[in-house]
């Protein structure tokens, strides 16, 4: 039997682990709940943007589902009135994108999309959050894979 668990609920849970007990700076959820959807007609979806204004602790959100194609990422206020990152690449592989943080020596963080050349700060260091799925005919956007493995991550 499914059981669907609140994506609000799990997701404050998760991010306060990871910020409280594991010490992450920076927190990114891949989602696949969908980016927005129609509150007139289901009330009750929650959406990525949902999820992001309606949570704390989580700096950017990569969703699927509705395989929105977003011309650039969209910026939300979380509980805290702290920005949240979100994007949505669409569907099949048809467009990758880069998106860049910038930790201080303090681990103050900001993300940005930065164009090629652009020189950092001196305190900066820079995270590059690269997302690449590929299929086993190492073709992008044909299947999702399989055997990621979230825990890998943190």
């Amino acid at each position: 039997e499914t059981v669907y668990l609140d994506p609000i609920e799990v997701s404050q849970d998760m991010t306060r682990i990871l910020k409280e007990e594991q010490k992450c700076d920076l927190v990114i959820c891949l989602s696949h709940l969908g980016y927005e959807y129609n509150k007139k007609v289901n009330p009750e979806m929650i959406s990525d943007l949902d999820l992001a204004s309606k949570t704390k602790n989580i700096d950017l959100i990569i969703g699927g589902h509705t395989h929105t194609f977003l011309e650039k990422p969209v910026i939300v206020k979380n509980l805290e009135q702290q920005e949240v990152i979100v994007n949505q690449a669409g569907c099949f592989g048809l467009r990758v994108g880069q998106i860049d943080f910038f930790f201080d020596k303090n681990k103050n963080k900001t993300g940005k999309v930065i164009q090629r050349g652009e020189l950092l700060k001196e305190d900066e260091y820079h995270l590059i959050v690269h997302i690449w799925i590929k299929n086993s005919n190492n073709e992008f956007g044909k299947e999702m894979l399989n055997y990621f493995n979230i825990g890998d991550i943190i």
